[in-house]
């Protein structure tokens, strides 16, 4: 019956990170990336590879990062581009037009 249809619990790949870890990256992932000495100024899933492979000896994917960041709970944020040179009087102005 429909009993038999349902997956039983534990499939799927285990996550290589340790439970204690997983709490570990979260607070990382709270603090700047330069906090840890990198460049950048937001994290994104290759600099959280990079991370996990340095401090936590676990190897990951660009897309498996990105998959970890939205189970962490955390979303992509990206800055908005402005124009360089732009004038802050005219910008104005349009948007009151």
């Amino acid at each position: 019956g429909f009993q038999g249809l349902k997956d039983s619990p534990g499939r799927g790949r285990r996550c290589r990170l340790k439970d204690a870890d997983r709490l570990q990256l979260k607070e990382d992932l709270i603090k700047r990336p330069k906090d840890f000495g990198y460049g950048q100024v937001r994290w994104d899933g290759k600099l959280l590879s990079h991370h996990l492979r340095v401090k936590y000896n676990v190897h990951l994917k660009v897309r498996q990062c990105q998959y970890l960041f939205k189970q962490l709970g955390f979303s992509l944020q990206r800055p908005r581009k402005m124009p360089v040179g732009a004038d802050p009087e005219k910008q104005k102005a349009f948007k009151k037009n």
